[in-house]
């Protein structure tokens, strides 16, 4: 269980860092 909610954040941290990437214009 705890394994699973840990994948869980990384994968929200990893979503939101990807929106600020993409929100970022290069």
């Amino acid at each position: 269980m705890l394994a699973q909610f840990s994948q869980l954040q990384l994968l929200q941290r990893l979503l939101l860092v990807w929106q600020c990437i993409l929100r970022v214009p290069q």
